[in-house]
């Protein structure tokens, strides 16, 4: 019988079983077994990992596995399947949690950092092992949004999370396969899994006058799948100044035929929301208005030995800032607009042997700026068609082409990964970027590996040209670079798995906004240098088989990660870099305890450097906190029913800059499967 799930279902880990000569299996010259295989594989995916079946069927040595999908880096296969940390959140994992946006998904990631400035998905910045928001790159079904306005708008993403099928999360730079800006990791957010012909509707609504409402459908004729999602949530907001108003729709439709796979995706969202001292304390009387668009077409085909994949894409975000949503004082005019356009085609092949893979790519991407703050001065003013009352008098462009080459060899019990990745910007001329991974495996149940790895990031647009009351960008700014080393093992048994592992990150010419105890304004800097030192451990247990439960049914997840940034600017006040999180633990329970009820429990600790300055210019250091979520839910036949309470002990804390944090939250709601 099918087990149902708690808030929402599942994800393949193979892609299709083939008979070829140049699959690494047939090399072993013996029998494979499943059980034993999949094992092996879903190391890569500790924190929150599938486990192996206790099938025992045995597979012929000519009979042999094409390829595992991994699709968070950038191509199947690219980095090899086993010699970098990929975190895979699956459907199953997201349906039994509490949560309501991707935002609030990444929170429970290892080695995550989640500064929410907006909650329930409104806004928040996401770094990675003790990184900065800007480093961090963000994809859709491979594609990438990164906005080149700011990270501050790199999860305005045009779906909800009922949407999301799977999450892929790379630890450690990516930057020779992406290119620039996958400094310290990529998130990959997954849809189109599912397959059949179905709908699904569902509510939540709580405290603040939170409401939020979803319809999704998806279905299928002969060879040509499509998913429709519309969704829309508000609030009148938990503190002054903290409502919302949120819509978005996405579709996605996926054509197979004997020329490949061709995927269409196309998106909007649309949010409004009350930014209370989203960017400085002084006016916490801020508002902020954005827009996404959002279209991409990929293709997959494969002859032979041979694969490509081309993709084009185009993403448009508007942006309007109000420094003062009512009553502005005289001397403030205009509020800020911003319009970016990005407009990129990537192609990737690749070609195997029985114990190789080279894969080459290139991209071509260009990004541009309409703004009135933003950019060098234009001769005339244009008007802003997505806002009757927005003018833009700056703009700025530049091309980005990026061209990389990768070799992975399969050793027996050895994989071994490199390549280079080599860049062009119209703004800052050539770079390059190497990088080398290993792995060893000394059991069916452990693996060794280890890494070094270079990467970049070229800067913002706000990096380089925002001018504002507390702020002043720098035009001279030069793009970021890193060399980063990794250490670690990773083990994993019918019902556990273990991983740990060591990092250091030597970054030189960090860029941040910054000053010293005298400067009235942060300025953009290139610090001379920036190392992070790192240590990060996660432990996943799967239990049940008791007071009626299935086997199984109860997963514990326990992870835990310190970083410490080692750099020489003693005296400076940090606007981010400088202000990382130190310590994060989590500890998270979810079980089905009678039939099909159930719960998810999770407490998670944070303890981050540095300080803020609040309304009064003092400046504070920010203090450790604890919080505690749980939620409860009933599934009874097509009806999913859930409660939940967020920040049980209704803790005060802030987690960046003076943005107050909500208390203790109680929502409830419903979903409908059709």
């Amino acid at each position: 019988m099918k087990e149902k799930n708690a808030f929402r279902r599942p994800a393949a880990v193979f892609s299709r079983w083939s008979n070829k000569g140049w699959a690494v299996f047939d090399s072993l010259k013996k029998v494979v077994k499943i059980g034993r295989l999949s094992a092996v594989y879903t190391l890569l995916a500790l924190p929150m990992c599938s486990f192996a079946q206790t099938d025992t069927v045995a597979v012929n040595k000519n009979v042999d596995m094409d390829e595992v999908v991994v699709n968070a880096v950038g191509k199947k296969n690219v980095y090899s399947e086993l010699s970098r940390i990929v975190i895979t959140i699956k459907k199953d994992d997201i349906d039994k949690q509490a949560i309501h946006s991707v935002q609030d998904l990444l929170e429970q990631v290892l080695g995550a950092d989640v500064r929410a400035r907006g909650v329930l998905g409104v806004q928040a910045d996401v770094s990675l092992r003790g990184g900065t928001f800007d480093q961090v790159l963000i994809l859709l079904n491979g594609v990438n949004i990164a906005d080149p306005q700011t990270g501050h708008h790199n999860l305005d993403i045009p779906l909800n999370i009922e949407s999301v099928d799977r999450i892929e999360i790379l630890q450690g730079p990516g930057t020779r396969i992406y290119g620039p800006n996958a400094f310290s990791g990529a998130i990959n957010i997954i849809t189109g899994e599912r397959d059949g012909t179905g709908a699904t509707v569902g509510a939540n609504a709580g405290q603040y006058g939170y409401f939020s409402g979803y319809v999704s459908s998806r279905w299928e004729k002969k060879n040509f799948k499509n998913f429709i999602s519309i969704a829309h949530s508000r609030s009148g907001g938990y503190v002054d100044n903290t409502d919302f108003n949120t819509r978005s729709i996405f579709y996605q439709g996926q054509l197979s035929s004997l020329l490949g796979k061709s995927i269409i995706q196309a998106g909007f969202s649309d949010k409004g929301f009350g930014a209370n001292s989203f960017y400085t304390p002084l006016y916490p009387n801020q508002y902020e208005r954005t827009k996404a668009c959002f279209a991409a077409f990929t293709h997959s085909s494969t002859f032979g030995k041979f694969e490509i994949d081309p993709q084009v894409y185009w993403r448009r975000h508007h942006d309007r800032f109000e420094l003062f949503r009512n009553n502005p004082p005289a001397w403030y005019i205009n509020h800020n607009y911003h319009l970016t356009d990005v407009v990129g085609g990537k192609i990737m092949g690749s070609f195997r042997t029985f114990i190789s893979r080279t894969s080459l790519g290139a991209e071509l991407r260009y990004e541009h700026i309409y703004s009135n703050v933003l950019g060098t001065l234009m001769a005339d003013t244009l008007s802003d068609h997505c806002d009757p009352a927005g003018f833009f008098t700056r703009h700025k462009g530049r091309r980005n082409a990026n061209f990389n080459i990768e070799q992975t060899l399969y050793l027996r019990s050895l994989i071994v990964s490199g390549g280079i990745m080599a860049l062009w910007n119209s703004d800052f001329g050539w770079d390059k970027t190497l990088g080398i991974d290993a792995s060893y495996l000394v059991s069916h149940n452990y693996r060794l590996y280890s890494s070094i790895n270079q990467s970049l990031r070229l800067p913002t647009f706000t990096d380089l040209y925002y001018s504002g009351p507390q702020n002043q960008g720098n035009p001279g700014l030069r793009p970021e670079h890193a060399l980063s080393y990794e250490l670690g093992v990773k083990a994993n048994y019918s019902k556990l798995a273990f991983q740990l592992s060591v990092v250091r990150r030597e970054g030189r010419d960090i860029i941040d906004w910054i000053k010293d105890s005298t400067d009235i304004k942060y300025t953009t800097r290139n610090l001379t240098k920036v190392n992070t030192n790192g240590f990060e451990t996660a432990v996943t247990y799967l239990l049940g088989d008791y007071f009626g439960q299935k086997p199984n049914s109860t997963k514990v997840v326990v992870s835990y990660s310190f970083y410490k940034n080692e750099k020489n600017s003693s005296g400076l006040i940090s606007a981010y870099s400088l202000d990382y999180l130190r310590q994060k633990f989590v500890a998270s329970v979810t079980s089905t305890l009678y039939r099909e009820v159930g719960f998810a429990f999770t407490i998670s600790y944070r303890d981050r450097a540095g300080n803020y300055t609040d309304a009064s210019s003092n400046e504070i250091n920010y203090t450790p906190f604890t919080i505690c979520d749980l939620g409860i839910f009933y599934v009874v036949g097509s009806w999913n029913f859930f409660g939940e309470a967020s920040n049980i002990f209704n803790r005060s804390y802030v987690d960046i800059g003076s943005v107050v944090q909500p208390g203790r939250w109680f929502k409830a709601g419903f979903r409908f499967d059709i």
